[in-house]
């Protein structure tokens, strides 16, 4: 979809008196995205730059964590946007809309998605292969998920298999396990790998709060098939965990 320049629909003033454009989405129905006014540049004081809201909060909240994040930017000449604010040069990563992976899928068509993995997996510099990511991961977010409503989709294997296979939001000891429901492959691992991550795992679990992924070895390839994210870190949680295999 083509995108012609155009006004901003309509402006607003935020707490701050910084101006807010507010536009309606073309790409993620029954969305309006909003973007904050940032800066002038510093050779034309016509040009103008407003950055998304959600995207700059995401990437602060990120930041937090020790995580890097894209901020999608908007470019105004006399007033006219120039960019589409849809697809900016650096991707939203705010999972505007009900953008799932199906959704990208269907409504754009399999050439975003060969996009993504073309920038992936050729020899694109690392910002390239950064930005490839970003927008991977703003198509398969899934709105209004939340620790208490895990979405149907994220509960089951692509095959619809049982993947979420311990669900236990107890007051202190919240843990949820993520694991494939064929063991099987793990008794033919030459090596299985434990780590924990305490970055990046989602802010519920964070301080304290643990991101634990298993992965096996077999004949040279790994293979991911637990990932449990954890409030705690003693010995009774760690107990729980590897009982429940």
């Amino acid at each position: 979809m083509e995108f012609i320049p155009c006004a901003p629909m309509f402006a607003v003033l935020s707490r701050r008196q910084k101006p807010v454009i507010q536009y309606k989405t073309k790409r993620w129905n029954g969305t309006v995205l909003e973007f904050s006014y940032k800066s002038a540049s510093p050779k034309d004081s016509n040009m103008v730059y407003y950055q998304c809201i959600a995207c700059k909060k995401l990437s602060n909240l990120g930041r937090v964590g020790g995580e890097k994040s894209g901020v999608a930017h908007n470019k105004l000449v006399n007033g006219v946007i120039i960019t589409d604010p849809d697809n900016t040069n650096t991707p939203h990563g705010c999972g505007a809309g009900s953008n799932t992976t199906m959704a990208a899928e269907s409504e754009y068509g399999q050439d975003v998605v060969d996009n993504i993995k073309v920038k992936l997996n050729t020899g694109y510099g690392f910002a390239s292969k950064h930005r490839a990511l970003t927008q991977n991961r703003a198509y398969h977010i899934i709105k209004d998920n939340t620790l208490d409503n895990i979405h149907e989709s994220l509960r089951v294997t692509k095959d619809n298999g049982p993947f979420l296979q311990t669900y236990d939001l107890s007051l202190g000891r919240e843990m949820l396990i993520f694991a494939i429901s064929d063991l099987d492959m793990s008794l033919e691992a030459e090596f299985v790998l434990c780590d924990g991550n305490h970055k990046y795992n989602p802010p519920e679990f964070h301080k304290p709060g643990q991101l634990y992924t298993l992965h096996t070895i077999i004949k040279g390839e790994c293979h991911p098939f637990l990932f449990a994210m954890k409030k705690k870190v003693d010995q009774d949680v760690y107990r729980h965990l590897f009982n429940s295999l």
